[in-house]
């Protein structure tokens, strides 16, 4: 089953870089912190890299979260940047994010190893699909969702299933003919 987690991630969230005393942002330090995170809607496959402040987090409203710090490893503008997602423990998330964790990762984590840090996803592959929100006339850009590197192998449609059953009954009927018994072979004496 394809990891889709609805838990978002704030870019926002925990970047105190680029702000002055006074909470004005330097000119010098807003195109740095552009040119690092992501700022492009779109799926991209990103690399997971070692948090520097652990795996788990808690928001100031007490929701507690996994974070997954990501880097883009997609060729393009977005290449080398950086985003983070968020996968809630709230009771409306918990099971998704939960799931996709298992997912991506595998069961081999406990609450207990990711918060001692002694859990290292780093170096894996992942699918993360990001979208702008719009919040005081700004966009800021979520890690929306978080899937396997490998896409899902997609379904056949209908009308190609169809057009394979014709050639699956002709490769048949081809067959038949060249295994059917010789004419007069029943005359041959064994």
């Amino acid at each position: 089953m394809a990891a889709n987690s609805g838990a978002g991630a704030d870019l926002t969230a925990g970047c105190s870089g680029g702000i002055k005393n006074n909470n004005q942002p330097t000119n010098n330090n807003m195109e740095k912190q552009d040119r690092q995170y992501v700022n492009a809607e779109g799926k991209f496959l990103a690399t997971v890299k070692r948090p520097g402040n652990g795996w788990m987090g808690m928001e100031a409203s007490g929701s507690e979260f996994v974070r997954v710090p990501l880097l883009i490893a997609d060729e393009g503008e977005q290449k080398g940047r950086e985003i983070v997602w968020k996968g809630y423990l709230t009771e409306k998330a918990r099971m998704r994010t939960l799931q996709t964790l298992d997912d991506l990762f595998g069961q081999n984590w406990t609450f207990e190893t990711l918060a001692m840090g002694q859990v290292d996803w780093a170096g894996k592959e992942v699918r993360v699909t990001v979208a702008g929100e719009e919040y005081n006339g700004e966009t800021r850009y979520k890690a929306k969702w978080l899937n396997p590197a490998a896409p899902a192998v997609a379904k056949v449609e209908p009308a190609a299933v169809g057009k394979l059953d014709a050639v699956l009954q002709d490769i048949r009927k081809g067959l038949a003919a060249a295994f059917a018994p010789a004419k007069g072979a029943d005359d041959i004496p064994f």
